[in-house]
Order: C-alpha cells, then structure tokens, then sequence
C-alpha cells in the first residue's frame, strides 16, 4: 500500500475543489453576482464557509432534501439548524402559515391568544413553566446568559472550544496552546482577552463541564466520588486547614490518615494508601535573613507572579522600602512577617498592607518564594496564620487580596482558606505579550 503524504493530499484535494467548481457553474456565478450587493456575497457571513470557496444556492428544498441551483440534490442533515425539523415545505406546516399569513396577519408586536397555547405546550413538553420567545438561538443564547448572571451573580461562562454557540462575543473565541483568544477574523470583539469573561473546555470533556477548576477532582491525581456526592480524600492536608482554623500559632501536629487515589498501581503508586505528614508552621518577625533572600525571590521565579518585568537591584528595593517608609503613618499601615521551613530557612514573606484601623480593614500580600517549597502547602497554613493575626489579634473585620487571572495556584490557595472572588479588574497589569486582568479576593470576619 502507499504511503499517503501531505504532497499527495494537496493534489488530491484540489482535484476535488476543481470539479465542485466545475459543477457548480450556476452557483457561482449567482455568488459573484451577490457580492455586488451582500457583504460576501451571502445574506450571512457564515454561509461563506463551504468548499471551493463559495455556497451552493438553494433552489428549492422538500422533506429531507435540497437541490441547488445546478440541480444537485442532497441530503440535509442541518434541517435550519431545527427550524426546518419536521422537513422543509411539510404540507400541514405550509397550510398553517398561509392560514396565519392570508387572514390573520404577521408581525404586528402584540400577543395573541395562540401564543397562550404554545406557552401550555412547552410547559407539558419540557416540564418547565415559564418561557420567553426569541427568534434566533444567538438571542437566546444571549438572553440566557443574562438570566444566568442576574440569578446567580456570576459573570464568566463556560464554552466548549472550536464549537459554535452563535454569534455571542463570550463564545467567539478559541483554545490554542493553553491560550484563549478572540477568533481569527472576530469584528470589534468586546475585550482583547476574552479570558476575563470566558472559560474553554474541550468538547465532550464531561469531568471538566461538570467539575470546577480549582476542585481537587481536576488535579492529576484523580479522585473517587461516591453515589451521595462525597469524594474520598487523596491526602491529610485537609486536617491541616482544620487545625489551623481552630488553633493559634505556633502548630505543631502529626497527621495520620488513609488516602485514595486513581493511581496506576506499581512500586510508587497504590490506590489505597496510609500517609504521615507533620505540620510544623509559625510566622516570624521579617529580618535580615529574609531581606537577603527577598531580592533573589523578586528576580527570580517569582518575578513573572508579582509581575516585575525589569531586573530588581538591591539598592531599588531599598529605596522603594524607604519611600513607603517615609510616608506619613506608613509604619502603622504595614506589618511583614517572614515565613520559614522547619529548619529555619526563609522560604516566603507575608504582610498586611495599608492596615486601617477605623474601618477595621487591611490587604494581604504574600508570596513563597523559594520554588522548591512550592505546593506544599506551605502558602495555605501561612495565608491561614496572618487571616488569624488579622482577625484575632488586629480584630480587622475585613481582608482582601489581588492576584493575576492567569495564576491558578493563588487562586485555589485562596478559595481553600475561604475567600470570595469579588472583583474583576480587567486589563489592570501588563506582563509579557498581553494585558491582564487583575482578581479581588474578600473575606470577611464572620466567614
């Protein structure tokens, strides 16, 4: 057998695009002759999309099937997108619209007495009592997203990548590489990063439609769901959370506990498993041995998180570190504290910055900055240790914090210790190749 190359394809290919315009001659002539008057020659963009570069016309369409304009039939597997689903031109339907049209009128925008019964029937077919009539999908769409953000407060949408949802802009995008982007060819998009409104999964992707980002289910370590909605814990971090909501520092702790996981079973990796983990967590005055270490974390593989897009130099962050010192109630407005491994080393710095003491109110600002201490949990028992000092100690009524859109693991360090996304800060910082948008996280005492 041959092989089958990308050379032999092209012929072949435009072998075929050749004859479909060849035995088209009808079509395309009334396609150039459209042009004259419709934007690309069609009454709908879309309509463009077909092969050897033009539509067929319809000339007239019947059952299941219609023939172009060449006199080429075909079976239509679109039906109007479902408009035409009970067949085109079915005589009982046919009948009904020349009744409606010869004595009763169209389009006079006002309800009549039918439109009570096909509320009914929708009601009976679908379960469901009230209902709006639009006249395209892209309107409902659209309307039920307005719906769906009014209900529930949110704003972002999930969307199925490289599939068509109408022409709604939080739809009009794609997944390449990881990067969501407008599509190519899109007119006047709402945003230049649809990221700040959309989220894209692949189609038929059923454990990403039906599961949040940030749960644990979507982490590579799948896990076990039973029947009444509970999962089974794939480790003891969830102990941690609990003591160090309950306890002050310093925390001291050994964890024992069993652990499953959709691990392929081999020499490393059981499904059912014992695991021993300690806890040993305390925040520390910010000094000297955290000075040193914060430039190298600034320049190094924290600098693309905190956004810094030029090399940091000693003598910048002193000076930056002493103008916010020199402003009038500065140091009342900043507390840092440092945060280390348990054999002392500085691996991190937490602070709560522009503290105010009459609305009882602060930001946190953090960071570990030590890569090799990164999902370890470490940056959840701190952010847990200074919401305690802040609420505990300071009796601050409320925190809040920013991260960037793109930083998924603040985002799900934040969400576990309890904090609400609040805001969305569109295109606030640029970093890279593109403008991003900025996230606000709250949280409040009583929560």
């Amino acid at each position: 057998m041959a092989a089958v190359t990308l050379e032999k394809v092209k012929v072949l290919l435009k072998r075929e695009e050749e004859r479909c315009v060849r035995e088209r001659a009808k079509s395309k002539a009334l396609f150039e002759e459209a042009k004259k008057n419709l934007v690309g020659g069609v009454p709908m963009s879309w309509m463009r999309i077909w092969t050897g570069g033009f539509p067929v016309f319809v000339d007239r369409a019947e059952g299941v099937y219609i023939t172009d304009a060449d006199g080429h039939r075909y079976l239509d597997l679109c039906l109007g997108d479902t408009g035409g689903l009970c067949g085109h031109a079915h005589p009982r339907i046919t009948e009904a619209i020349y009744e409606q049209i010869k004595n009763r009128g169209t389009t006079t925008m006002l309800p009549t007495e039918d439109s009570i019964w096909v509320g009914k029937e929708l009601e009976r077919r679908f379960k469901l009592p009230c209902w709006q009539i639009l006249m395209t999908a892209t309107d409902a769409n659209r309307m039920a997203l307005k719906a769906a953000r009014e209900y529930t407060g949110r704003r972002l949408i999930l969307a199925f990548n490289g599939t068509y949802h109408g022409s709604v802009d939080e739809t009009l995008c794609v997944n390449i590489m990881g990067y969501l982007i407008n599509a190519p060819g899109l007119m006047g998009p709402i945003v230049e990063d649809p990221s700040v409104m959309t989220r894209m999964i692949e189609f038929n992707d059923v454990d990403a439609l039906n599961t949040a980002a940030h749960h644990p289910s979507r982490d590579p370590a799948d896990t076990f769901w039973l029947e009444d909605g509970r999962l089974l814990r794939t480790q003891t971090s969830a102990v941690q959370i609990r003591v160090m909501q309950s306890r002050k520092p310093p925390v001291r702790i050994i964890n024992p506990g069993r652990c499953y996981r959709r691990d392929t079973i081999d020499a490393t990796h059981a499904a059912n498993f014992h695991q021993i983990e300690g806890l040993l967590v305390d925040l520390v005055p910010f000094g000297d041995a955290f000075v040193a270490r914060e430039l190298e974390w600034l320049n190094g593989p924290m600098r693309e998180w905190w956004g810094l897009d030029g090399l940091l130099t000693g003598s910048r962050l002193a000076h930056l570190r002493e103008e916010g010192q020199s402003r009038p109630g500065s140091r009342e407005r900043l507390v840092r504290f440092g945060i280390r491994a348990k054999d002392g080393r500085p691996i991190g710095v937490f602070s709560l910055m522009g503290i105010d003491m009459t609305h009882r109110r602060a930001e946190v600002d953090a960071g570990i900055g030590d890569p090799d201490y990164w999902g370890g949990g470490y940056g959840s028992d701190a952010m847990l240790l200074i919401t305690a000092y802040a609420f505990d100690w300071l009796d601050l009524r409320r925190l809040w914090l920013r991260t960037r859109d793109d930083n998924l693991r603040a985002q799900r360090q934040v969400e576990k210790c309890g904090y609400t996304r609040e805001a969305v800060w569109r295109h606030l910082v640029h970093f890279g190749v593109r403008h991003h948008a900025m996230l606000s996280y709250g949280l409040l005492r009583e929560e």
